[in-house]
């Protein structure tokens, strides 16, 4: 199933982006293999992909990127990567 929504933040930040995540799946019509969130378990990219390749595939195929913005990523250079 292909990724809808690609949300990128901090590490730190897990615990906020999975009140988010619940939040849109309680929302909207969401399965979680829709949903690719790096830090939480469950919706973590697939093991055995380089991981810049398949993040900038998902990037590109995803209905919509999210990103959470706080004073973790902010200092992430990833964060402005993705």
């Amino acid at each position: 199933m292909a990724i809808k929504v690609f949300i990128t933040h901090a590490s730190e930040d897990r615990a906020l982006v999975k009140a988010f995540v619940d939040a849109l799946e309680a929302s909207i019509a969401i399965s979680p293999e829709e949903i690719r969130c790096t830090s939480l378990p469950g919706y973590r990219l697939r093991t055995g992909n380089r991981v810049s390749d398949a993040v900038r595939a998902e990037i590109a195929g995803a209905a919509v990127v999210i990103g959470v913005l706080t004073p973790w990523s902010l200092e992430a250079g990833w964060i402005l990567f993705e």
